[in-house]
């Protein structure tokens, strides 16, 4: 009769303690926790907890769990356990402890209301100063040529940051001048362009260097037209590669005289007789256009190369701290003509891009000016070529030149 107590009591327990799994076979309690009158619970407790399938705190925090919350069950103290529960270690916590995770919090928040307040500034200056310029030089004539000429302008990048951009012309044999890369198209450089290098009926020739390069295009579309006082405008014609979408949108709403190119063949003769032409594949977001100067050896790239020194800022005005980082560390093109080391960086078609640039270096140039950096006028015996194509090999692709 005692040994059916006990089997009895036992089959009770497993139900209290796993009344979904009536089907696993329990042990019977050992006889040294038998005694006459029912076997304790505590006892039972202690000798169940020990069966690894059925490890819990006790039966009374199972019974709690199908009753009360889980929130309430963690605060719950094991009645077999010395361990404090939850909520008395909350309580017993030292007034450091406190005071530290006070600090972390306080400290967290200022740090999301310094970033928000700079994420404000940033947006603001950017609205109010978006290609404000800062400094603007007329065209300059390069050295060792007669007719091709450089205008370097500074102007607030995101509104900010003095970014030095160079804007390129040549004054073509038939009396046309052709810019590359406008710069913002200032009074003084529309003088200058009008009275020392456009020819009788000249026709000003603009090429868009790239899709990111076209924040100044407008300027050119519409100043020569609103100059005009009695006099004949110049006509001003714009040329933007096919993929540069969002321009040709913008700029076909209105009466310029826009010309969408698709490949080097579709410009016209008068700029194909000076001139060879490129494109850079590979490079989506770019989808550059190069020129290269025969008579010269000059080459006129964008984004493609850059030489910064300390003449690119002009005096008075200093590098700002986070741009003199970039080009130093990330461009690594201070001092030395280079390839832009943010490229390897950027998505691109590894072949296509690495084709484009290798058939580019195969011009012989001496010289080389580029959107952002110094003008390196033509030396003579000297190609720039290739040490441009190993920068490139260096920085962007691996040392198999893919």
């Amino acid at each position: 009769m005692e040994n059916l107590r006990c089997d009895l009591r036992t089959t009770e327990i497993r139900r209290l303690l796993c009344p979904t799994q009536s089907n696993i076979m329990f042990r019977r309690l050992p006889p040294q926790f038998h005694t006459r009158n029912n076997p304790s619970k505590v006892v039972a407790e202690k000798y169940f907890s020990q069966i690894p399938q059925f490890r819990i705190h006790s039966l009374r925090s199972y019974a709690s769990t199908q009753t009360n919350s889980q929130s309430d069950a963690v605060n719950k103290k094991n009645p077999l356990s010395d361990e404090p529960s939850f909520s008395e270690q909350n309580s017993h916590q030292p007034a450091s402890s406190k005071v530290k995770s006070s600090v972390t919090r306080s400290m967290i928040k200022l740090f999301l209301a310094s970033m928000l307040g700079g994420a404000l500034y940033f947006a603001y200056n950017y609205k109010m100063h978006k290609g404000d310029t800062v400094y603007t030089e007329f065209f300059q004539r390069i050295t060792g040529t007669n007719n091709l000429f450089v205008s370097k302008q500074l102007f607030l990048l995101y509104g900010m940051y003095p970014f030095p951009s160079n804007a390129f012309a040549a004054r073509m044999a038939n009396g046309d001048v052709l810019v590359y890369n406008p710069v913002r198209l200032t009074t003084e450089l529309r003088t200058q362009i009008q009275e020392t290098m456009l020819g009788p009926n000249g026709v000003i020739r603009v090429i868009v260097a790239n899709k990111e390069h076209t924040q100044f295009v407008t300027s050119w579309r519409d100043g020569f037209e609103s100059s005009s006082q009695g006099k004949t405008a110049p006509k001003v014609i714009i040329y933007v590669r096919d993929t540069n979408e969002k321009l040709l949108k913008t700029l076909t709403q209105s009466s310029a005289n826009v010309f969408t190119v698709k490949n080097e063949t579709d410009f016209p003769v008068e700029i194909r007789k000076e001139f060879d032409i490129q494109f850079i594949d590979g490079l989506k977001m770019l989808d550059e256009i190069v020129l290269y100067h025969r008579a010269t050896k000059m080459l006129i790239c964008c984004d493609m190369a850059q030489h910064i020194t300390h003449l690119t800022y002009p005096p008075g005005i200093k590098m700002p701290i986070v741009l003199r980082m970039f080009f130093m560390h990330l461009a690594q093109s201070v001092d030395h003509l280079a390839a832009p080391g943010e490229i390897k960086f950027v998505p691109h078609e590894k072949d296509k891009f690495r084709q484009s640039i290798e058939k580019m270096c195969r011009w012989p140039f001496s010289g080389i000016t580029m959107g952002h950096g110094d003008t390196i006028a033509p030396i003579p015996d000297m190609t720039l070529n290739e040490v441009l194509l190993e920068d490139y090999k260096l920085k962007v692709f691996d040392k198999k030149g893919r």
